[in-house]
Formats: structure tokens, sequence, C-alpha cells
């Protein structure tokens, strides 16, 4: 049953999802294989989020890290390739208690507003970016995120996101890079992001976590 026209949850019609991002993922993993870029402007950002996931985590059929590089349909690239296969599953938190709730972009949903206690992005700092740009400026921005004294001993992170395909690879490109840097560093407290797609509904989607 729908509310609001958006699914009651991400399990809605999930066979019909999951068949679209194991499509997603195989398409990565062209790209990987073949070191062409990905277009990461065509799918959904819950799509896009969760093939991330699948391909920035390593697994015994695909050990080796790699790295996806990719492409936005105004033809620019952000700076740097999306690492993949460099992070590794750790057990989720028994309780989830978000030290944050962040937001993506300002302006999309203002219902959010109420909820989130700062947004990566105003909407009005992407006018006349090209796409790459956004990307790396979401990197930059989430990376000071998860660099805050604030986090330094662990917890979890709410992400709700509002769309713009490229502030989504910035933003888990950076969550990517900075759990690859936590890897090499002795007694880390974990520290997890969960992704929120629909905040009305709590749809959630796979949790990124390291340490």
């Amino acid at each position: 049953m729908k509310q609001s026209g958006r699914p009651t949850s991400l399990k809605f019609q999930s066979a019909a999802f999951d068949l679209r991002v194991a499509a997603l993922i195989r398409e990565m993993e062209r790209s990987i294989r073949h070191r062409q870029p990905f277009d990461a402007s065509v799918p959904p950002h819950s799509e896009l989020t969760e093939a991330l996931h699948s391909v920035a985590y390593g697994s015994p059929a695909q050990p080796e890290p790699g790295e996806l590089l990719v492409r936005y349909a105004d033809n620019t690239r952000g700076r740097r390739a999306f690492p993949v296969r460099h992070l590794w599953p750790v057990p989720e938190p028994a309780a989830w208690q978000p030290l944050l709730e962040l937001g993506t972009l300002s302006f999309r949903h203002l219902d959010y507003d109420s909820k989130v206690d700062l947004y990566l992005i105003s909407h009005r700092e992407t006018r006349g970016l090209v796409q790459a740009a956004v990307e790396n400026l979401a990197a930059a921005r989430m990376s000071e995120v998860l660099e805050s004294p604030a986090l330094a001993a662990g917890g979890c992170i709410n992400v709700y996101q509002t769309g713009l395909e490229p502030l989504v690879v910035g933003l888990y490109r950076a969550v990517t890079e900075h759990f690859m840097k936590r890897a090499g560093a002795e007694e880390v407290p974990p520290l997890y992001v969960r992704p929120i797609y629909f905040e009305n509904e709590k749809s959630s989607g796979s949790i990124w976590g390291q340490g």
C-alpha cells in the first residue's frame, strides 16, 4: 500500500528494486573491469547508493581493491575515482542512537528541516556548478563532518537523502575514504552511516560501517 504517492518502505516491490540495483552493480563492475567511466546521472539516488555500497565492500568473489571512474550527463568527472572493495562489513550496533541527523541538500524537502541538525550543502551553492563540482563539494563537506572531534569516539549518523546524484557519489566517496583511513589506525571506535530515503516512512538503506 502506498502513502502520499511514495512507498511505505524501501522493501515495497523489493524484488523490482533489488533487480535494478543488481543491474547497476553489474554495470559498475564492467566499468571497473574495463576502466570505463560509469554514468552516475541516470539511476535514482537510492538505487545508486545501494549499488555503491555493494562495490565499496569487498567479498570473496571480488577480493581485489579497485576504483570506479564516474562521469555525469554534462560530460564532467569527479576529481577522484570512487574506491571499491576497500571496506569489509562490521557488526551493526545493537541500538541505533544517532549523534547526527544530516540532510544532504537544503530546500529539496522542507519537511526535513525540523528533523536534521544541518545540511551538507545548501541549494543555492549548487547553482551554476557543473555536476563534478557538486560531487567534489559534497566530498569535501562530508570529510569535514566525519573528521569532526564530535565523532572521534565513533557513533551513528543518519543521512536524509534528497536526490542529486553527484552529491550522493561525493558523500559516499568521502565516507569510503574516511573508513579506509580509519582502518589503518589502532583501536578505532565503530562509526556508522545510515542512508534514509523517505523520511516519513522511515525507509533506510544498507548501513555503511567501520570499526
